[in-house]
């Protein structure tokens, strides 16, 4: 019998300021914008398989099992303040849960060696995109 446990976590914010002047020989004098961007990413995915082997008689029995579960949430912020000013904003959300189970029998025949197996699978999926633009 073989387990195995598995998590992932990936978490991640990245910001950004950006002031453009306008430039008046070396000196800059009057701020024209300024855009900021953020973003944030947190990703977490897990899983937990089990496989068991079992040798009989007649052949070989091999069974187990595997569920495993996704989560990304991703957002992005941007904003500029000008004579223009905008602002935008993303976020996406998703999820995914999958489980697994399956069965397979080995037989050898001399020099041959067949094998016949079954795969039931589920899978459950949600997606969530929010974008939001303002002009100024």
């Amino acid at each position: 019998m073989a387990i195995d446990l598995d998590y992932l976590s990936h978490d991640r914010t990245d910001r950004l300021n950006n002031r453009n002047y306008k430039r008046i020989g070396d000196n800059p004098s009057e701020q024209l914008s300024e855009d900021r961007t953020n973003s944030a990413q947190d990703i977490d995915i897990s899983s937990a398989k089990i496989d068991v082997t079992r040798p009989t008689a007649f052949s070989k029995i091999d069974f187990g099992a595997k569920a495993s579960f996704t989560r990304i949430n991703s957002d992005w912020d941007y904003s500029k303040k000008a004579a223009h000013s905008r602002s935008d904003f993303d976020s996406f959300a998703y999820r995914e849960n999958t489980q697994a189970l399956y069965l397979s029998l080995t037989q050898s025949a001399g020099k041959w060696r067949l094998k016949a197996g079954i795969r039931l699978e589920a899978n459950q999926t949600q997606g969530k995109i929010q974008v939001l633009c303002a002009n100024r």
